[in-house]
């Protein structure tokens, strides 16, 4: 997928869960050079307060690399166009590198699992406040990636 098509992806999801039309972004990655390629595949920001981060779940893995959420209002994870068959939830951090752990809420529940399909994106604005305090998840699949490693692209918005 290019960087323009991300672009609308998320322009449209913006759009959609703002309520609102708003001025659409210029995609830039993170070298600058606006070319989305195999050995580019790093973390792919856009201008303004927007951010694609990229979640990496290792081949024969189940949990993610963990994405900094810490700035970030609004979240949605972007699936793969590859998934072995998994649920996904999320765990969360204080630290970089530190060990994640299960997120809850006041009242004891746990930050659900989600049913995912391929190329698909899901918002988490329903969990939202789950999330308000951590600085770091990881996504975290039921089931191993043995096919491929995946990239989830999580997109953030403040």
């Amino acid at each position: 997928m290019s960087f323009k098509d991300y672009s609308n992806q998320i322009y449209n999801w913006l759009t959609n869960a703002v309520g609102a039309v708003i001025p659409k972004m210029t995609p830039v990655d993170a070298d600058g050079d606006e070319k989305f390629t195999s050995t580019n595949p790093g973390n792919v920001s856009l201008s303004g307060s927007y951010l694609i981060q990229d979640a990496v779940i290792a081949q024969n893995g189940t949990e993610s690399t963990e994405v900094d959420i810490q700035k970030w209002k609004y979240i949605a994870i972007l699936m793969p166009a590859g998934w072995d068959a998994a649920t996904l939830t999320i765990k969360g951090s204080a630290a970089a590198g530190g060990t994640k752990r299960t997120i809850k809420n006041d009242v004891g529940q746990t930050f659900p699992t989600m049913t995912v399909a391929v190329d698909t994106i899901y918002s988490i604005d329903a969990n939202a406040l789950m999330l308000a305090g951590v600085h770091f998840i990881s996504l975290v699949a039921s089931a191993a990636q043995t096919t491929a490693a995946r990239t989830i692209k999580v997109m953030c918005k403040a």
